[in-house]
């Protein structure tokens, strides 16, 4: 089979919260701001430029999720460090993480560093220079430094020439057929660049840590099974079907104790719910039906919101659990509400597609 070849490389976004890392992400990709709540994760994009793909990973910056960044700086070959230079106040902040930055890199010193300073409302406070000036950088490191304005897109061009121009790019083989494929993705790609204009049904995918609401998200939409990292802030995908006249955006976020206070962030404009539970794992079926009560308790998701549950990883269950026992310890909480309960594995994609399209013809009925 003919093989072409494509060249792409790996670029991460880190710097502390709230300097504008998912704004200027998804500025480069949708070519328009958006509005974006703290990344407690990571969010991941590739980026079409003069007929390279530039892979973006834009990391948390908030709080322990500075510690998590050292897991992603293999294949990593630039990183660009973001801070504001309009707030001379978290200076010591900006310095204080670029530190961690350089103590986790150890390993990993010949990474390139670009330093964007980002300007807001016009006003600079501090150079880049005077950040670097109080930092002990190792003399291999060398930051290029650019200052920008992602509100006026001020700095863009300048930070994908120098990408262009001065990292190194891996030439990867493309077979035939997965050219032909990423054709169609970069059409589903185009598509969603003006998501406000197309029909969009928003679906949120939750369950307790562990339940395989990842592995599911991407068997649905690659139909492969992928191998996933416990998901720290949220996962994004469109769902399309022939037969559908519209999209399904699911959102997985993550499940694990201390971030199930954050699903409300979620809640706005929902049309479905996808509710995941291990139906293999007796000990934890009591403290999955009392999360799905506390989230359909809630009064900002309606009644008329229609409930998938996925009873998930049945090729495990060697315990014999059903699925009529879990329904019971929720019944209350269903009784008013179309809900689905399907018992489903990895292995069997139609188990998942076949709760899916009951969710859809629910949502537009």
């Amino acid at each position: 089979m003919d093989m072409k070849q494509i060249l792409k490389t790996k670029v991460l976004f880190l710097g502390a919260d709230s300097v504008g890392k998912t704004t200027l992400l998804y500025l480069l990709k949708l070519k328009e701001k958006v509005f974006c709540i703290p990344t407690i994760g990571f969010n991941v994009e590739v980026i079409d430029y003069k007929n390279k793909k530039i892979e973006i990973w834009d990391l948390g910056g908030g709080g322990k999720i500075k510690m998590l960044w050292k897991h992603y700086y293999q294949k990593t070959k630039c990183i660009v460090y973001m801070i504001n230079i309009s707030d001379k106040e978290r200076l010591d902040t900006f310095i204080e993480t670029f530190n961690i930055l350089l103590d986790q890199q150890k390993d990993y010193r010949n990474i390139p560093i670009i330093i964007f300073g980002n300007i807001i409302d016009d006003k600079i406070e501090f150079e880049p220079k005077e950040m670097l000036n109080k930092i002990n950088l190792p003399p291999e490191i060398s930051p290029y430094i650019i200052k920008g304005n992602i509100v006026k897109e001020e700095g863009i061009s300048e930070l994908l020439d120098y990408i262009d121009n001065n990292i190194e790019f891996i030439e990867e083989p493309i077979e035939e057929k997965e050219e032909k494929e990423e054709k169609e993705e970069n059409n589903e790609n185009n598509e969603n660049k003006d998501i406000v204009k197309k029909e969009t049904n928003k679906v949120l995918m939750l369950g307790l840590d562990d339940s395989g609401k990842t592995k599911i998200l991407y068997l649905l939409k690659l139909k492969e099974i992928v191998t996933t990292i416990p998901t720290i802030g949220f996962n994004a995908e469109y769902i399309n079907k022939e037969s559908w006249e519209k999209n399904i955006s699911i959102w997985d976020v993550g499940g694990n104790k201390k971030i199930r206070c954050l699903w409300v962030h979620y809640f706005e404009n929902l049309n479905g719910i996808i509710w995941v539970y291990d139906i293999s794992n007796k000990e934890r079926i009591e403290e999955s039906q009392n999360e799905l009560k506390k989230l359909l308790d809630d009064p900002k998701i309606e009644k008329n919101i229609p409930l998938l549950i996925y009873a998930n990883k049945s090729d495990l269950n060697i315990n014999g659990n059903k699925t009529d026992d879990f329904l019971l310890g929720i019944q209350d909480y269903i009784n008013n509400r179309p809900y689905y309960i399907k018992e489903c594995n990895i292995n069997d994609i139609e188990s998942y597609e076949d709760g899916l399209d009951w969710l859809y013809m629910n949502i537009n009925n």
